[in-house]
């Protein structure tokens, strides 16, 4: 009988006249225990840098909206000054009419 409880190829080895698989050494074990602790090692270390990078994500993600809400209000002081900017003109077009119309009428006064 086999020494592994659920050898389901037992039947199969013994048609071809394999020999039943030797028992995992010691040695054998250990190197296994380490490629595991490496693995997952490994799948710890990748899981932990994929975190991270989410929660750069988040940050970048705040930061655009921030910076969107700053964009818009830039906007609308930029209108707000091309506005202002219009009306003094049109002041100082009205102002120098005025200051031309005085100038140009004479004084009867003198």
């Amino acid at each position: 009988m086999s020494s592994a409880p659920f050898d389901l190829l037992r039947e199969k080895r013994e048609e071809l006249g394999l020999q039943q698989p030797a028992l995992a050494s010691q040695s054998d074990r250990q190197t296994m225990l380490k490629g595991a602790a490496i693995g997952t090692g490994l799948i710890g270390l990748l899981l932990g840098l994929t975190g991270l990078a989410v929660l750069r994500g988040l940050f970048v993600e705040a930061e655009i909206d921030r910076l969107a809400r700053v964009e818009a209000e830039e906007q609308q002081l930029q209108g707000k000054f091309t506005a202002s900017a219009q009306g003094l003109r049109t002041l100082e077009q009205s102002n120098t009419a005025l200051v031309n119309g005085l100038i140009g009428t004479r004084s009867s006064s003198a």
